[in-house]
């Protein structure tokens, strides 16, 4: 639930993706991670902080009810 002045922070895992097929066997890594951000209106803006791998995703900014676009990069 966000703060009331829209700002969140939620624990989560990360499932980092790779180039080339999925092995039926594979059992991705799911990785700690922290997602947070804030909402105004429809507008989100997010960010992704993975600590193990040092990473810090984003920030991304998404608009609800906006069409997606979602694309795998290899």
């Amino acid at each position: 639930m966000p703060a009331p002045d829209g700002r969140f922070s939620a624990s989560g895992t990360y499932v980092p993706g790779h180039g080339g097929p999925v092995r039926k066997d594979e059992i991705p890594p799911a990785l700690p991670a922290t997602y947070h951000g804030s909402i105004r209106g429809d507008l989100m803006r997010l960010a992704i902080d993975v600590p193990s791998r040092g990473l810090q995703l984003g920030p991304y900014q998404l608009r609800r009810g906006a069409e997606p676009q979602i694309f795998r990069c290899l």
